[in-house]
């Protein structure tokens, strides 16, 4: 898979992928903290966010605080996907990161797990529910328990593999085929 051009310029860093619209629950908000906080320990992690900023006013206003903040080098938004684009995003990331705090279903963990990617989310009952023990889990509320996890997931390669076998297995044993994905 070709490298999108988002991503030129961020090879070396250890890249996380959270593809979402806007929504107040999704806690993209919790960006800004998270980096502005850990800035330091978080300098070679970058998130890529695939939000638009006509689709609500409070996405405009989080990606202007993105750049007031000086946090572009570890928050990037590369605006809208295209479903069919999205394996070139997914094989060029290091995993998934979702903070979200309410899901009714999310079609990104099936994704990641498809696409062979870790997933990071939140440790909450819907996540548990689609991911099984295929993610790490952290407090979405908690900017610390989140910089920990990813440090934990960046510095442990063996836990890495471990969370894309369970995926494989999870997504196999869970989830028959794509059409009932689909339905």
């Amino acid at each position: 898979f070709q490298i999108p051009r988002e991503f030129i310029g961020f090879q070396d860093n250890f890249k996380l992928l959270y593809v979402t619209h806007y929504y107040p629950h999704k806690n993209l908000e919790i960006f800004i903290e998270l980096f502005g906080r850990y800035k330091k320990e978080l300098a070679n992690i970058v998130v890529f966010l695939t939000i638009s900023a006509t689709h609500d006013p409070a996405a405009r206003k989080l990606l202007k605080k993105i750049v007031q903040y000086g946090l572009s080098d570890n928050i990037v938004n590369v605006g809208p996907v295209v479903h069919d684009n999205l394996g070139r995003y997914f094989n060029n990331v290091d995993a998934l990161l979702m903070p979200t705090l309410l899901e009714s279903f999310s079609g990104s963990y099936l994704e990641a797990m498809y696409y062979n990617v870790p997933i990071l989310t939140s440790d909450l009952d819907f996540a548990h529910e689609v991911c099984g023990d295929a993610a790490l889990y952290f407090d979405p509320w908690d900017t610390k328990s989140i910089k920990d996890k990813i440090l934990e997931l960046k510095n442990n390669s063996m836990l890495s593999q471990e969370l894309v076998e369970k995926g494989r297995v999870q997504l196999q044993s869970k989830f028959i085929s794509w059409n009932e994905i689909a339905s």
